[in-house]
């Protein structure tokens, strides 16, 4: 497969391919040495990705390793692979680490509500804000503090601050 075709690159065609018979096995051989298109040539099935100015070995070599059920990645295209995958991996570590599950608990108002306490606001400049009696803002506070089993609110302004709320 090569990525710049007439019809449609390489990368849609490998997906469409790979959709309706995902058995097939595919090698991109071309001169694009791109980070989005390997990445997303990968991401859509393929299971080699070979530059063109690879040595007719190499590329014989990349067809029976892909044929035996394993993949191919010319080194210098590896390389980016491996910086995309590891890149991939500290993003979702990151938010797998900053994302408190409680999170999930909370209403989009509820949300808000957090947001405004973490800017430092109090009940009657949060009802102004959220157009609420400040009766209901304080419910809606000790309804939050429960949910999420807090003591006050430097200690939800603390929470919706890491949390990026």
């Amino acid at each position: 497969m090569d990525i710049q075709m007439p019809e449609v690159n390489g990368v849609e065609a490998t997906a469409m391919i790979k959709k309706d018979f995902p058995h097939i096995k595919i090698i991109v051989l071309t001169t694009f040495n791109d980070d989005e298109y390997i990445y997303h040539a990968v991401k859509n099935g393929a299971v080699g990705y070979l530059l063109k100015d690879a040595s007719p070995a190499e590329i014989l070599e990349a067809v029976r390793t892909v044929y035996r059920g394993g993949a191919l990645v010319q080194s210098e295209v590896a390389v980016k692979v491996l910086d995309k995958f590891s890149q991939l991996a500290r993003t979702v570590d990151t938010v797998d680490k900053e994302l408190d599950p409680r999170v999930k608990l909370l209403t989009e108002r509820e949300i808000d509500l957090c947001r405004l306490i973490a800017e430092g606001k109090n009940n009657k400049e949060i009802s102004e804000e959220l157009f609420l009696s400040q009766g209901t803002v304080k419910n809606y506070l000790t309804k939050i503090l429960e949910k999420l089993d807090l003591r006050d609110r430097t200690q939800l302004a603390i929470f919706t601050i890491k949390n990026d709320l």
